[in-house]
């Protein structure tokens, strides 16, 4: 088995492979966009010209112990969403708020 960083592949790996498989929202759990995108820059690297990268979306452990009632998924000037999740024994229901904010103009002198 290898352990290696999602930023750094290569560091671990010296080949190409054919798929290359995220479960479970893996690189999503990386601490701002610009570490997602590192990420995903180094998963491309290791796949052949015609590799696939195969992403899944889910909860992670993190997220089931912590039980977060908010987050924050995007976050930018003219959009934001914010995921609010209701938690009981059997799940978790997604509530998706999306957010479209007014965007000022600047007046030129």
């Amino acid at each position: 088995m290898v352990k290696a960083d999602f930023r750094d592949l290569r560091a671990g790996f010296d080949r190409d492979f054919d798929a290359v498989v995220c479960l479970s929202s893996s690189i999503l759990e990386m601490p701002d966009e610009a570490e997602v995108l590192k990420a995903l820059s180094s998963v491309r690297q290791l796949l052949a010209e015609d590799g696939v990268l195969v992403l899944s979306q889910g909860t992670t452990d993190k997220q089931w112990n912590e039980r977060p009632r908010f987050i924050l998924a995007v976050n930018r000037d003219d959009f934001s969403r914010l995921f609010v999740i209701d938690y009981d024994d059997g799940g978790a229901r997604y509530n998706v708020l999306d957010i479209l904010h007014a965007v000022a103009h600047k007046e030129t002198p």
